[in-house]
């Protein structure tokens, strides 16, 4: 009788961008809020990428859903992302991010986003591409899984007419997705009083005659800033970081990410000098401080010696930059402002609606930090909280003209400005 000879085959694991599963447990949200995740996602990459180049942001949402599909587009003014970029993206058996490894008071840094916005739609049961324009390129994206199990990725690219800016468009089924999309707008601009938020419906014209030229898409709805953009308020994905920020676990991750970085043959590094490294960080880029946390590290000259330090070496570093450098004050993540607020709810809800915005000092350990308490009246007498990250949902639903929570005979929402 034969026998046999069985091959060992080797399946990629990146096929777990595309797979609804993986990509729940990955984002830490359920399948039906899988349309929510891509609209936040576009709108933080949106805003990152105006901050980080000092540009106004200057953002457009297009939304349109029906029984069969849901459309979602966000624009940008911000410096187009670079075509290596979205060709990097689809390499998913590496893992890109210059987020993650880093801890700070910044928008979301799940560090896979562009990668996961493209699985999405097939995660759906869509074979619609992604299309980014920017850079005077049109990028039309598809991903998906063969029957072996391995994932497969297809760029499209054509010369546009876009300069400026970056625009990216996701359809997705429409089919058990549960997110109120309405109300986003309204919630990123209530956060984020530097910002420009417009919002229109999807229009035919977008699709017959303005591919390449959605510069041109007239907003049905405009959100105006009511802080000077151009003035300094908040936190920005460029500002150093704090070594108050980690814990030893996620300041190890930091050091050995970087190490990877400068062993890479592809897109390596130079591996860091100790002080260097150091002196990235918030409140240690002087000269005399960075030496003074270096000098009980005699042995250690650049990072990757951590490789064959004792294992406490890199706590003990944490520990020392900590002591030579003050904990950020809560003036370091910025403050929205009550006039914001007060604003921004009474466009919301009318300028009728009786509104009372109290701040109040925070005990320790969250030293100094400010929370909002808004309150809708209805009357009188006590309410229920609406906490921490029930605020969005609470906006959102309100927004979109969903019932208003309440208990008695009064709502209270609570949010921490900054």
């Amino acid at each position: 009788m034969a026998k046999l000879h069985r091959t060992t085959f080797k399946t990629s694991r990146a096929a777990q961008y595309v797979e609804a599963r993986a990509l729940q447990a990955m984002m830490g949200q359920s399948r039906g809020h899988f349309a929510d995740v891509v609209l936040k996602e576009l709108m933080d990459n949106a805003l990152d990428a105006c901050e980080t180049a000092g540009v106004p942001p200057d953002v457009g949402l297009e939304v349109a859903r029906n029984d069969q599909e849901i459309r979602i587009a966000v624009t940008d003014n911000g410096p187009g992302i670079p075509p290596e970029t979205v060709r990097g993206a689809l390499d998913f058996d590496v893992f890109v991010s210059d987020k993650a490894a880093y801890r700070s008071p910044t928008r979301g840094a799940l560090g896979s986003a562009l990668k996961a916005t493209v699985g999405i739609p097939y995660a759906l049961g869509s074979l619609e591409p992604v299309v980014i324009e920017a850079r005077m390129l049109r990028h039309e994206v598809r991903v998906w899984k063969d029957p072996a199990g391995e994932l497969r990725a297809q760029c499209d690219e054509t010369d546009i007419a876009r300069v400026d800016g970056t625009r990216v468009e996701v359809r997705l089924p429409s089919r058990g997705q549960w997110g109120e999309l309405t109300g986003w707008e309204r919630a990123y601009a209530l956060f984020n009083p530097h910002a420009s938020i417009r919002i229109r419906p999807f229009g035919a014209d977008v699709y017959q005659s303005n591919h390449g030229n959605s510069p041109g898409i007239e907003f049905k709805y405009f959100y105006r800033p009511t802080r000077d953009p151009s003035k300094r308020f908040k936190y920005l994905p460029s500002d150093p970081t704090s070594a108050h920020w980690y814990d030893e676990e996620s300041f190890k991750r930091l050091i050995y990410s970087h190490i990877g970085h400068a062993r890479s043959e592809t897109d390596g590094g130079a591996d860091l000098l100790l002080r260097d490294f150091v002196r990235q960080f918030k409140g240690l880029s002087a000269t005399k401080k960075a030496k003074a946390v270096c000098a009980a590290f005699a042995d250690i000259k650049t990072l990757s010696d951590f490789e064959n330090a004792e294992p406490t070496e890199i706590a003990h570093l944490l520990d020392r930059m900590k002591r030579h450098s003050d904990a950020p004050s809560h003036t370091t993540l910025g403050y929205v402002g009550r006039e914001h607020f007060e604003r921004c709810f009474r466009r919301f809800y009318g300028g009728g609606l009786p509104l009372r915005i109290q701040e109040d000092q925070w005990s320790a350990p969250i030293r100094d930090a400010l929370h909002l308490r808004v309150r809708h009246r209805r009357g009188g007498g006590a309410g229920r909280g609406v906490h921490g990250r029930e605020l969005l949902s609470y906006l959102r639903r309100s927004l979109a003209g969903k019932a208003l929570p309440r208990t008695g005979s009064e709502s209270d929402s609570r949010g921490r400005g900054g």
